[in-house]
């Protein structure tokens, strides 16, 4: 993984970019087994230390969670691993957060 090495060798530009082309290539994925791999994969091989990927991910599943959630094998990816589950929700709760504060700025 192109971003893998980026970290290792400290390439923030690289990694910049190994990262868009991760998410552009999320939009792509056809099946929601390759979605859910590639989620188990993200919280799975990259250090805890690095968010980049994973706040990517967790940006992704908070903007389509209905769809998301409602299949059963990117459901079970999610339930099986703390990490993303907690992300998820914190990353769900401060999204409500702010639109509670526009909107009570309207």
């Amino acid at each position: 993984m192109v971003y893998a090495i980026a970290d290792r060798y400290e390439l923030p530009d690289l990694k910049r970019l190994a990262k868009n082309k991760f998410l552009e290539t999320t939009n792509h994925i056809s099946s929601n087994n390759e979605f859910a791999e590639m989620t188990r994969a993200v919280f799975s091989t990259m250090p805890d230390h690095d968010m980049g990927l994973r706040e990517g991910t967790i940006d992704l599943y908070t903007n389509n969670i209905q769809v998301l959630m409602a299949q059963s094998e990117i459901a079970a990816a999610v339930m099986d691993n703390n990490k993303i589950s907690s992300m998820l929700m914190t990353n769900m709760v401060q999204s409500a957060t702010r639109m509670s504060i526009a909107y009570n700025e309207l």
